[in-house]
């Protein structure tokens, strides 16, 4: 029986260094692996040592830990993350391709490196480069994990795909305005007798169709203003929350309500610094003085709130 299992291990293990072999040659990795059926004839002596050393890491995670920790950045990369991520604790035997041990050693690298930061500045050198990082780079390549993630994620993709491509979102001002002139030319060419095209370009910009007979009922229904009408409530919120200019002033008034909490207090203290070199930083007078200088300023304020509420 146990020359059985051997013989399928190495059946398995055969086919698993072929197939990393040839992902190697496709990103031009010139090292090869090959898997030796007598490890004894190229180890000699060190044949005796190995394997208990082997069996003491197993034993032991928080020594490879210990190890990862310790190790040169280089060798964490290229060498110990991707053995023990992908090898040293993968149980054939087992349905479960994550093992407990790697779990446990990737939480002593997270705790090792979460300890080490002092500021919420630190946080662009989190996982930047270190042992943890390195060692999470091969773990998200795993079976269980790619299946995990795939669940996870896969129906909240699906919605926003359906809820969203139909349209691409557009905050640039300028593409704006040449997107509402062109509906407007294409208009005039077909019908030079529409007077009040708001409500045609509306209708065009957010994606729905109409015959003649419907473009001239939205005309007598006023269907652009209707809309403006009905969503003031929304329009009153974007005009609260995100038109105003965020001077120093104002920042300084959020930073009194948030004073109690470090982390906020020192988000918006990074800001009110910033102000200090460029009071106009934050400034929405420009986009707005933009806005307001155009023939269809309406429309183009609705289609801008429209898209940026999406994002929000």
């Amino acid at each position: 029986m146990r020359v059985q299992i051997d013989n399928e291990c190495k059946k398995y293990y055969s086919s698993k260094i072929e197939i990393n072999n040839l992902i190697a040659q496709k990103i031009n990795d010139d090292k090869e692996i090959t898997l030796v059926d007598d490890p004894g004839s190229y180890l000699l002596d060190l044949n005796i040592f190995i394997p208990e050393f082997l069996t003491l890491l197993w034993k032991q995670p928080k020594v490879v830990s210990l190890l990862l920790l310790n190790s040169d950045n280089k060798n964490v990369k290229e060498i110990l993350a991707p053995l023990f991520c992908n090898n040293f604790y993968q149980n054939i035997l087992s349905p479960y391709t994550v093992e407990e041990n790697l779990l446990y050693i990737i939480s002593l690298l997270l705790i090792d490196e979460i300890g080490k930061l002092n500021s919420i500045d630190q946080v662009t050198n989190f996982l930047n480069q270190t042992p943890c990082g390195y060692l999470l780079n091969e773990f998200r390549n795993k079976s269980d994990v790619l299946t995990f993630s795939k669940t996870v994620i896969q129906n909240v993709l699906e919605k926003i795909e359906v809820a969203c491509s139909e349209k691409k979102l557009n905050l640039n001002i300028g593409n704006l305005i040449n997107e509402i002139k062109s509906i407007e030319n294409d208009l005039k060419n077909k019908n030079t007798s529409i007077s009040n095209i708001e409500d045609i370009i509306f209708i065009s910009y957010t994606g729905n169709s109409m015959n003649g007979e419907d473009e001239k009922n939205s005309i007598k229904d006023n269907y652009f203003e209707n809309y403006l009408n009905n969503n003031k409530n929304t329009s009153e919120l974007f005009k609260s929350k995100y038109i105003p200019n965020l001077n120093k002033k104002e920042l300084e008034k959020f930073h009194d309500n948030y004073k109690e909490q470090e982390n906020m207090s020192e988000y918006i203290n990074k800001f009110i610094n910033e102000c200090n070199n460029e009071p106009d930083l934050f400034s929405n007078e420009k986009l707005i003085n933009q806005i307001n200088n155009e023939t269809y300023s309406n429309l183009l304020m609705a289609f801008y709130r429209i898209d940026f509420l999406k994002l929000s």
